[in-house]
């Protein structure tokens, strides 16, 4: 895997907080497949996994044989390399004999990963690609050059702002229920 580091420029660009936010809108609007680890600079006992962005699909696992976990396995052993992606909870009816008596009305599939073409460790100070291709990609121009790629305005896409669509992932309950029921379950195991 090709590495490549640059460091992160002083200025970050208009409308984002920090460079890591401005590259992760900047994928997000060029790449199909955007993954994002965000460990939140919390201390973890075996030190904390990296804030890490995966950008682009070399490849997609197919899960075809009906056991997923199997499917996942061989590929990666075919093929070595970094996988990111779900397993969905339905996939417990591939290991035991139970079902799902509820509506599936997300119509996700029980498994997805991809191999990623670009995967981006945010450090301190400098921005890490990796990938198979020979450059960096839009990456070492977006780092470089400010303001090549990243959108002067930040906020959720009109797309993201239909309620009751079809596919998208919606509050079944307000929050002021939801932290009215936190509240109650607290009090019974306080």
């Amino acid at each position: 895997m090709n590495r490549f580091s640059f460091a992160v420029p002083e200025v970050i660009p208009a409308g984002f907080l920090t460079w890591r936010w401005a590259l992760i809108a900047a994928a997000e609007a060029t790449f199909d497949q955007v993954f994002y680890l965000n460990n939140n600079d919390l201390t973890y006992p075996n030190d904390p996994f990296p804030n890490r962005l995966y950008a682009g699909a070399k490849r997609v696992v197919p899960f075809t044989s009906g056991n997923d976990l199997q499917d996942l396995s061989d590929f990666h052993r075919q093929h070595p390399c970094h996988l990111v992606g779900y397993i969905g909870y339905d996939v417990k009816n591939q290991l035991e004999d139970l079902q799902s008596r509820h509506a599936d009305q997300l119509a996700f599939p029980d498994s997805w990963f991809i191999e990623p073409t670009y995967l981006i460790d945010f450090e301190e100070d400098t921005v890490v690609v990796q990938t198979h291709l020979p450059d960096a990609g839009p990456w070492a121009r977006w780092l470089t050059k400010p303001g090549t790629a990243c959108p002067a305005k930040v906020g959720l896409p009109a797309s993201m702002k239909i309620v009751n669509v079809p596919g998208r992932v919606q509050a079944r309950v307000s929050k002021a229920d939801y932290v009215d029921t936190v509240a109650r379950i607290r009090a019974l195991i306080e």
